[in-house]
């Protein structure tokens, strides 16, 4: 089974510009980014869980779908 985390964002560099200022300077929010990653990249938190999961995740970004 595989599990799909969909960011609100788009996967390309000028999607993650974009994603950074919709968040820090608009205050949007993407509930997945929130989830898994900070300010310098993926959660230890994420991560760590992710490897425990019995199952696939699979992570895109909305422009991937």
């Amino acid at each position: 089974m595989k599990i799909f985390c969909i960011f609100d964002a788009q996967g390309s560099f000028l999607g993650e510009i974009s994603h950074f200022f919709k968040k820090y300077i608009f205050g949007q929010s993407c509930a997945m980014c929130d989830i898994s990653h900070n300010l310098t990249g993926v959660k230890r938190e994420w991560r760590d869980m992710s490897k425990t999961l019995k199952y696939d995740i699979k992570l895109l970004h909305i422009d991937e779908m």
